[in-house]
C-alpha cells in the first residue's frame, strides 16, 4: 500500500468532502479529475473494511453519550414527576406534560444509542 492510498483511506475515514480529496490527488499526481474520481472510488471500494475500521470509535463515542444523555434525562423526568416539579411544555397549560414528552425522548435516545452501540459491536 503506499503512501497516496494511505491518505486517501485516511481521508475518507475523516469524512474528508470528496472533492478536496480528487482535488489534492489531482495536483499532487497531476492526474486529470475524472481519473483522480476513479482512483478514490476504487481505493474505496476496496479497502472499505478498513475505512469503516477507523470511523469505528467515533461512533462508539456518539453511541455512548446518546445512551447514557437519553438514559440521564429519562431518570431526571422520572425523579423531577415524582418531585412534584411540572414542566410546561409550549406553554400548554397540561400539568406533566412536558415531563412525559422530555421522558419519552430521553427513552428514545437511550434505546437509539443502545441499539446503535449494539449494532456495531455486531459488526466488529
Amino acid at each position: 500500500m503506499d503512501n497516496t492510498t494511505k491518505k486517501v483511506i485516511r481521508d475518507l475515514a475523516r469524512r474528508r468532502p470528496r472533492d478536496l480529496i480528487i482535488t489534492e490527488l489531482a495536483e499532487m499526481g497531476r492526474l486529470e479529475w475524472d481519473d483522480a474520481a476513479a482512483l478514490v472510488n476504487e481505493i474505496e471500494e476496496k479497502y472499505k473494511e478498513e475505512i469503516n475500521k477507523k470511523q469505528r470509535p467515533a461512533f462508539y463515542l456518539l453511541g455512548a453519550g446518546l445512551t447514557f444523555g437519553g438514559l440521564l434525562l429519562f431518570i431526571s423526568m422520572l425523579l423531577a414527576s415524582a418531585n412534584g416539579l411540572s414542566i410546561y411544555f409550549l406553554r400548554f397549560p397540561i400539568p406533566y406534560l412536558g415531563n412525559g414528552i422530555f421522558a419519552f425522548m430521553g427513552l428514545l435516545a437511550f434505546l437509539g444509542g443502545l441499539r446503535g452501540v449494539l449494532r456495531l459491536l455486531r459488526r466488529a
